[in-house]
């Protein structure tokens, strides 16, 4: 009798086809969710690395045309879309636009292209990885 007690307990210990169903089901949704959150924090690295990129070619664009005189900075003015254009490693571009801006609207984001006097200057350096604008940096430049 005693024996037969025992095996009845065992089969009370055991775990149902439906138990085992739903526990598969619980970590389905658990693994479905870390693989998830595992593509969020890949995507999410790889836009910090091209903004991480993006702000050092434009400190090294910012060390490039900061000696400039104004002289200099009309001339460059002067260029074409292709020559301001520079393209790095990486498939990164770097462009660099020089503006005549409109003291009185600064605040406005105003700007008259290209021309250019003895007015402010708005400096703009644009940082483009495979076609996509990744990082914009404007400077204002008073004579």
């Amino acid at each position: 009798m005693d024996r037969y007690r025992q095996r009845g307990s065992i089969r009370q210990r055991a775990f149902s086809l439906i138990d085992v169903m739903v526990a598969i089901v619980i970590i389905g949704v658990g693994i479905t969710a870390l693989m998830q959150l595992m593509i969020g924090g890949t995507t999410a690295n790889q836009a910090a690395g091209e903004a991480s990129v993006a702000v050092q070619l434009t400190r090294s664009g910012w060390e490039e045309i900061r000696p400039w005189s104004l002289a200099t900075m009309v001339s460059f003015a002067a260029r074409t879309d292709a020559d301001r254009t520079t393209s790095l490693a990486g498939g990164y571009t770097r462009q660099i636009e020089i503006y005549h801006a409109d003291m009185a609207h600064l605040d406005s984001g105003s700007v008259v292209a290209p021309v250019l006097t003895d007015a402010a200057l708005r400096t703009c350096i644009l940082v483009r990885h495979n076609g996509k604008q990744v990082y914009t940096q404007n400077w204002i430049w008073t004579p």
